[in-house]
């Protein structure tokens, strides 16, 4: 129930805040709206815990003594009981929106200010609209830095799952120099585009070496 809970939520102001501002990305590149659902769905978690695991627990009492004898078996999740993790869900929720928050930040700082070997994992089927790829998640890496445009290589794989960029960054394979990992062709992208390709979840992270 919990994690319906969580779920529903996140699903449904993502979709009511996108709809209420005419951008199907608000709800990822601000914080409030992220926070407003925890709040939410702390309340709906207190709430549904204290009926099902208090109003409506049903308890067999000995008649003479009043003593609980037994009790219909509590709402919970991984033996928590189900009104703790209002508590529990906001406390996770929080860290998490936080901490992508602050990588967000590092992004657009990167983008603003890019360098050689910076490394982008970008959504192809959304940088071109005529793409459809089942391995949309490609690695590109700036290679030459001008003073209105950078330009980039693209990696020859693709990837299903950004975890799968990720990792080949964190292992290394990406590197400028990576012998067959990238096409020869390179392509260019004016600098001011860059800050707008990541709101618009094209670019999704930005990887620099050191940090």
């Amino acid at each position: 129930m919990v994690i319906a809970v969580v779920i529903g939520v996140v699903l449904g102001m993502e979709a009511l805040v996108n709809a209420g501002m005419g951008d199907e990305n608000y709800y990822d590149n601000h914080t409030w709206p992220q926070y407003t659902g925890i709040a939410v769905m702390s309340v709906i978690i207190l709430i549904l815990g204290f009926v099902f695991n208090y109003v409506n627990r049903v308890e067999v009492m000995d008649p003479d003594t009043g003593e609980v004898l037994e009790r219909s078996p509590s709402h919970s999740l991984f033996f928590i009981p189900m009104e703790y993790w209002a508590a529990i869900v906001p406390l996770i929720m929080v860290w998490n929106v936080s901490a992508v928050a602050d990588r967000g930040e590092q992004d657009f700082e990167f983008l603003n200010s890019p360098r050689v070997n910076d490394r982008y994992i970008v959504d192809i089927n959304e940088l071109f609209e005529d793409t459809q790829e089942q391995y949309h998640y490609v690695v590109m890496c700036v290679t030459d830095v001008a003073e209105d445009q950078i330009t980039v290589a693209v990696s020859q794989y693709g990837y299903e799952q950004k975890l799968g960029a990720i990792r080949a960054i964190e292992d290394g394979e990406t590197h400028l120099l990576a012998e067959g990992y990238y096409y020869p062709e390179r392509e260019a992208f004016d600098r001011a585009d860059l800050v707008e390709l990541k709101k618009q979840q094209i670019i999704l992270s930005v990887f620099r070496d050191g940090n």
